[in-house]
């Protein structure tokens, strides 16, 4: 803990004060996307209504998501971004309210696309304000802050739901968003200072917007409706939404080759060797991070006899288990951002890779009865080096980028993020049903634990793999270049 304020002392007051009022605001929309989909079958109970129907309950979120990102960037060049926040979260809180009141399905998807809004809004805005704040000084350790919520709530969500939907009503998973949400929003009002926009006088860009924000939409949908046990080809509803997005591609480059000046995020972004080769590795880090967690609570409760011995509390246990990796990400995240600070995001995105690789083979032999506490103490040691990885690419696309050019990295690194994510999940999720169904072993338990084994060998494989474009990533400190004049 000593060390932790002392980290934290080195950098601006002010500086350290922005940093916790929005990271504290990212709380409750990172929590309420990891909850919601514990709930799913029992709010489709509850409500009377089909699976097919509930499951607009997510794809509307996501759809307004992929929306307000894009928009996210022109309001933050536009507007001050003090009241840009406040209004993501203002729609956040109005949007979990009606969520938590409604008895229909009518008055949840309403609920769910407002949230959407505001978490789509709020993330890139927190990057872009907090980027602008430091002036390209001490990055690491100010994502190393934003981090925390960042890193807890994967863990925290899925647990906090299974309880609430255990224990409670599932209307409690939105009445916790409620007061965090009205919390965040009092810090920001009264303590954020002012954050004027740098192009008060720019126009918005309506067909970049569009574009992109059907380009990340089709991207999420498709990727989140993704059957693991069906032909890709054969999924219509999958390659429609894959295709849309490609045409929307497309169409994005020809349109940013016209009109280079006005287009909401610029292709000389791409010219940057930095920022290229850290957007490729917030892809691979969808599956090397959000892939395991996802198959290894499903290790826990369908393989695992340890777990299985606690009965009605094992999702409980569960989660304590798995809250070691976020525990290991938590104690180096401070140290990664020091030194990505000194000495550039390189040497601590390799060192995390092979942390990484080295504390993900010992799944690949673990089995039924593998003791619950070597497990916790591996998958601390992994969450250790993870953390090393994901605080440096979070900063490592704003290296020495000029003040103009913020908003755009945010937009562009946040849609990265999220469809890494999602495939990340995705991938995983497939290679494990796969493995399953052609490698069949004596037993139903011993087949899938075979198919978790070699899903978490492919989690290493790309691991290991992610080192050659962290080759390229900086190896010093940069400073930003001054902002330009933009009317």
């Amino acid at each position: 803990m000593t060390e932790e304020i002392n980290s934290t002392k080195k950098l601006d007051p002010g500086l350290l004060k922005i940093a916790l009022i929005l990271a504290f605001g990212a709380l409750a929309p990172l929590l309420d996307s990891t909850m919601v989909n514990i709930a799913i079958d029992t709010m489709t109970k509850d409500l009377h209504t089909t699976l097919s129907a509930m499951q607009w309950a997510v794809t509307g979120y996501t759809l307004m998501m992929g929306i307000t990102v894009p928009l996210a960037g022109w309001a933050t060049d536009r507007f001050n971004g003090k009241w840009v926040y406040t209004t993501a979260m203002v729609f956040f809180l109005v949007g979990s309210t009606l969520s938590g009141i409604s008895t229909s399905m009518d008055t949840l998807l309403v609920g769910r696309v407002i949230q959407g809004a505001g978490a789509g809004l709020l993330m890139p805005a927190l990057t872009t304000l907090l980027m602008r704040a430091a002036n390209g000084q001490k990055l690491g350790k100010i994502m190393a802050i934003v981090a925390m919520p960042i890193m807890i709530a994967p863990v925290l969500g899925p647990t906090l739901g299974a309880i609430i939907v255990q224990n409670f009503n599932w209307h409690m998973m939105f009445w916790v968003n409620i007061p965090i949400s009205i919390i965040a929003i009092i810090l920001v009002v009264l303590f954020l200072p002012s954050m004027p926009g740098i192009k008060p006088k720019l126009k918005i860009d309506f067909v970049g917007i569009a574009l992109l924000s059907g380009l990340f939409a089709a991207l999420i949908i498709g990727v989140s409706n993704l059957k693991t046990n069906v032909s890709f080809f054969s999924q219509h509803d999958v390659v429609l939404a894959v295709s849309l997005a490609i045409v929307a591609a497309i169409l994005y480059v020809v349109y940013a080759l016209v009109k280079p000046a006005s287009v909401i995020v610029s292709l000389k972004l791409f010219k940057n060797r930095n920022f290229n080769m850290t957007t490729l590795l917030l892809l691979v880090a969808g599956i090397t991070t959000n892939g395991p967690m996802l198959i290894l609570p499903l290790y826990m409760q369908g393989v695992s006899k340890g777990i299985a011995s606690f009965g009605k509390n094992e999702l409980l246990m569960s989660g304590i288990i798995m809250g070691a990796q976020a525990v290991g990400m938590f104690v180096t995240r401070t140290w990664a951002g020091n030194l990505s600070d000194s000495r550039g995001p390189r040497i601590p995105v390799m060192i995390g890779l092979a942390g990484a690789v080295v504390f993900t083979l010992p799944f690949v032999w673990i089995d039924p009865s593998t003791n619950l506490w070597f497990l916790a103490g591996i998958l601390f040691l992994r969450g250790a080096f993870m953390g090393m990885v994901s605080v440096p690419l979070m900063m490592g696309a704003f290296v020495g980028a000029p003040k103009e050019d913020i908003s755009q990295i945010s937009v562009a690194t946040r849609i990265i993020q999220n469809v890494g994510g999602s495939a990340g999940s995705a991938v995983l999720a497939m290679i494990v049903a796969n493995i399953a169904l052609n490698s069949v072993k004596a037993t139903p338990v011993l087949t899938m634990s075979h198919a978790y084994n070699m899903g978490f060998a492919w989690s290493a494989g790309f691991s290991l793999l992610a080192i050659i474009p962290a080759l390229f990533l900086a190896s010093h400190k940069a400073d930003p270049k001054p902002a330009k004049e933009v009317a």
